[in-house]
């Protein structure tokens, strides 16, 4: 993602596992060069190792499939932003109901969740963030929202 981010930036990356330290310094390097900082953190995204109200912005990467309670995630993020703190994500999502898309995930979803790191195909991340923004709630609003449909991921 890095070359969507502005000279300047300060970014960290958080994973549950930390790429090896030749992919870190690798990245690291790369960011330099794009005039971005690049840090690291280990943790757990369902309880964050950052002071509230920490950060600008959140952007996140297929990790809502893959974690044990999504819910929490948006509650910690919620948590770390600033007011007015910003929330950019990319995740897979379930298909629209009785199509053969929604078919294929939920007959291949089990199977992924053992080989992909407990990633599940069908998980409704679409109305979790819905459900999750407005007034009063975690996140004031979303401000665009673009889905489509990817049949080939390698």
């Amino acid at each position: 993602n890095l070359d969507f981010y502005p000279s300047g930036t300060k970014l960290i990356g958080l994973d549950a596992t930390l790429p090896s330290v030749s992919s870190r310094l690798s990245l690291e390097l790369d960011s330099k060069q794009r005039g971005i900082q690049l840090g690291w953190a280990q943790g757990d995204a369902q309880r964050l190792p950052f002071k509230d109200g920490l950060f600008d912005a959140v952007v996140m990467t297929k990790v809502l499939c893959s974690v044990e309670d999504p819910s929490v995630v948006l509650q910690e993020i919620s948590r770390i932003l600033k007011p007015g703190g910003r929330l950019g994500y990319v995740e897979h999502v379930a298909a629209d109901a009785g199509g053969v898309l929604e078919t294929s995930q939920l007959v291949m979803d089990p199977l992924q969740q053992s080989l992909a790191g407990n990633c599940h195909l069908h998980r409704d991340t679409d109305a979790l963030i819905r459900g999750n923004s407005g007034a009063g709630k975690l996140f004031q609003r979303i401000d665009s929202q673009e889905r489509y449909q990817v049949w080939q991921m390698w």
